[in-house]
């Protein structure tokens, strides 16, 4: 995760990866379904924007995003952020905007 960058503007959520090489995902948010959040304890947690897809989702959803070939059955997401609630909250402010 240390090579992975989350911005957010008042239309888009966007992740640029850069493990083996740059990937940008750039995801609309007044088209964005589901948004759903996972919070610890400590107040950190993820973010995903939009249901998983395909007929595999609910494995790749039980399994996790490190299980090898699930991540393209899940939703984009914005995974290990410390304060998780507030950016929720910015999320939820730009969609209704």
């Amino acid at each position: 995760r240390g090579k992975t960058f989350y911005g957010l503007t008042p239309r888009r959520a966007i992740i640029v990866s850069e493990i083996f090489n740059r990937q940008v995902k750039s995801v609309d948010l007044a088209s964005l379904g589901e948004i759903s959040v996972t919070e610890r304890r400590d107040h950190s947690g993820t973010i995903s924007l939009g249901a998983p897809s395909g007929m595999n989702a609910w494995a790749a959803g039980v399994m996790g995003p490190s299980w090898p070939g699930s991540a393209k059955y899940l939703p984009p997401m914005f995974e290990m952020l410390e304060d998780v609630k507030a950016v929720y909250e910015k999320i939820r402010a730009a969609r209704g905007k």
